[in-house]
């Protein structure tokens, strides 16, 4: 059986894809056994339009947001040791192994479950969260769409849908563990 308290889908949201060439987190939502955990992040950078038309977030909302190293270590502990369930939660934690390591904070480490593994693993190909929902019969919030907290709240409710499906074992097979180490990469 699934230990439910393990387990924490998370979602963040960015400035752009690269977080080795400037990108910053500007939006991180977790949903575990608390509930809800959100924030706005500070980027130290403006917000680029082109990410502003995905996820509406704007460089003056975020101007009094915390930047990432005054959230660090909340966010460390509502991670370390859990099963982190994302849509393609490599990017996710990517994202934040880049954030922990400017501010000069350790990288939780645990199990990352990915529910595009999920969709492929159930012959679905690799859909956006919004068709993959769909595609199990789930009704996707029509707004806010790219936010972190509705992200994060829909891929929980893609989870509990594949476990339906697939079973616990198929599900939990496809966790995978992450820690700093996951996400250095060679610069050659």
């Amino acid at each position: 059986m699934v230990d439910f308290t393990t387990l924490c889908t998370l979602d963040v949201e960015t400035t752009g894809l690269h977080p080795t060439r400037g990108d910053r987190v500007v939006e991180i939502a977790c949903v575990g056994e608390y509930g809800l955990w959100h924030t706005l992040i500070h980027p130290m950078r403006p917000v680029p339009k082109t990410a502003q038309a995905i996820h509406h977030i704007t460089t003056d909302m975020v101007a009094q947001a915390p930047e990432f190293s005054e959230i660090a270590a909340e966010l460390f502990s509502l991670l370390h040791g859990k099963i982190v369930v994302g849509h393609h939660v490599m990017f996710d934690l990517g994202f934040l192994a880049h954030e922990f390591s400017l501010a000069h904070h350790d990288m939780p480490s645990g199990r990352m479950l990915d529910t595009l593994s999920l969709a492929e693993a159930m012959g679905m190909g690799r859909p956006a969260l919004g068709a993959f929902a769909r595609q199990l019969s789930l009704s996707p919030p029509t707004s806010p769409a790219h936010r972190a907290s509705t992200d994060a709240h829909l891929t929980q409710d893609c989870l509990l849908a594949a476990l339906k499906r697939m079973g616990q074992e198929r599900v939990m097979a496809h966790a995978k563990p992450f820690g700093a180490t996951s996400f250095i990469r060679s610069r050659s």
